[in-house]
């Protein structure tokens, strides 16, 4: 079952010129309105999740944004079974209409008093992009952030938000899901030859990008 933070089917928000931040118990869809600068922060209870932050242009159309954090629906979760993940895989239904990149903030659930300091130490946090069967470590597309107050996240610009994985550590090794999904990709043993049966290929390291993002006013 989808965790996707939303008490309604779908919200109808008209949003005026000028700074329009608000809030909402889950997703829904957007109305912007030609200029506006919006502000969107999706909550569970209390709770920060995600959000998005953008001008719109001078022709914008609605579209649905929401988010599922149900970390069941990763087809990676075991490999994060031995530490405390978070699963973000963001629903976008329609263009964002906006002038330039919108930025898309996931806040960090960590907190100090739970997690033995882990919060002073968000920046270290890694953050994994789930697409199709291949699992890539983009923590350096991210920019790790904490305002006054003490809400740390990780800001990335984009115009389509992807599905992501928040961890706290990094993953050691990983093997192709595609490959173990397609039985005619697996050898049997007495299939392979001795050199292979002697020599095991070792597991495929998640990819992992270098580039280093940092956030622009637009």
């Amino acid at each position: 079952m989808k965790k996707i933070l939303s008490a309604v089917a779908a919200v109808g928000l008209a949003l005026g010129m000028g700074l329009s931040a608000f809030a909402l118990d889950g997703g829904g869809i957007v109305k912007p309105r030609a200029g506006a600068e919006v502000a969107l922060t999706i909550r569970s209870g209390d709770t920060k999740v995600a959000g998005i932050h953008f001008y719109a242009d001078n022709d914008p159309e609605q579209f649905y944004f929401n988010v599922n954090t149900d970390m069941d629906d990763c087809k990676f979760k075991d490999l994060f079974a031995d530490q405390e993940a978070y699963y973000y895989e963001f629903v976008v239904d329609g263009r964002i209409p906006s002038t330039s990149l919108p930025t898309v903030r996931i806040f960090s659930p960590y907190r100090e008093e739970v997690d033995g300091g882990l919060a002073n130490r968000w920046y270290r946090l890694k953050i994994y992009e789930v697409d199709g069967d291949t699992l890539t470590d983009v923590s350096g597309d991210f920019a790790a952030m904490a305002d006054d107050d003490g809400n740390y996240f990780f800001d990335i610009r984009t115009r389509t938000p992807g599905t992501y994985i928040l961890a706290e550590k990094s993953v050691q090794e990983t093997v192709s899901l595609a490959a173990n999904a397609d039985p005619q990709l697996q050898k049997t043993p007495s299939s392979q030859t001795s050199s292979e049966q002697q020599a095991p290929q070792p597991a495929k390291l998640p990819e992992k990008r270098v580039k280093r993002m940092q956030p622009k006013k637009d």
